[in-house]
């Protein structure tokens, strides 16, 4: 007997020892790229929504999720962000603790949303005086009061006195409401002040 029918069975086989391997090497390779496809292609999804958090205070949009994987980055600063910040103190309380704990968003519009949505100063009458109050007259917005001021309304010039007790001085921000508020304190000690 030669050394081909020694591996030979009577039914033309190879012996049970030596079966072709290629055939098992390719369906582990094919599974192996079906996983990898999977997890790209799951890890692009996670990467292409866009979430709304906090830092620093103010509201920062996201791409990606906010979810947290060991070893992978699943998140970052979108480049749309709120110019100019939005503090989430100004936010209603509700929204901000949405914004705190972070939450899904569309896209960079659900900024638009926010801002509209921010808790408005303004510059009102009270007692006599030149108050700074956020939330006046706002859905969902508490209204509290933020500053008190020594500006007399009635040391006020005319238009200025009138913007003040019909709450038409609004602002989105404290900064800008803390500007009108000392534009008025020198209105009320000099002439001239510019109209509102």
């Amino acid at each position: 007997m030669g050394p081909a029918e020694e591996t030979a069975t009577p039914s033309g086989r190879s012996a049970p020892g030596r079966r072709a391997w290629w055939p098992f090497a390719l369906a582990g390779v094919l599974v192996v790229a079906f996983l990898v496809n999977v997890a790209i292609a799951g890890l692009h999804t996670l990467r292409s929504g866009y979430y709304v958090g906090e830092e620093g205070g103010k509201v920062v949009l996201y791409r990606g999720t906010s979810e947290k994987v060991p070893g992978v980055d699943l998140s970052r600063k979108a480049k749309d962000q709120p110019s100019p910040p939005i503090a989430v103190e100004d936010l209603p309380e509700a929204l901000g603790r949405q914004v705190h704990d972070t939450y899904s968003v569309s896209g960079p519009s659900a900024l638009a949303d926010l801002r509209q949505r921010v808790c408005k100063y303004a510059l009102l009458a009270e007692d006599g005086k030149v108050v700074v109050v956020r939330g006046a007259g706002q859905r969902d917005c508490r209204q509290t009061r933020i500053e008190n001021s020594a500006i007399a309304v009635a040391d006020l010039p005319a238009p200025q006195a009138e913007a003040v007790r019909q709450g038409n001085l609004l602002f989105a921000g404290r900064a800008d409401a803390d500007r009108k508020l000392a534009e008025l304190g020198r209105c009320a000690t000099a002439s001239g002040c510019p109209a509102s």
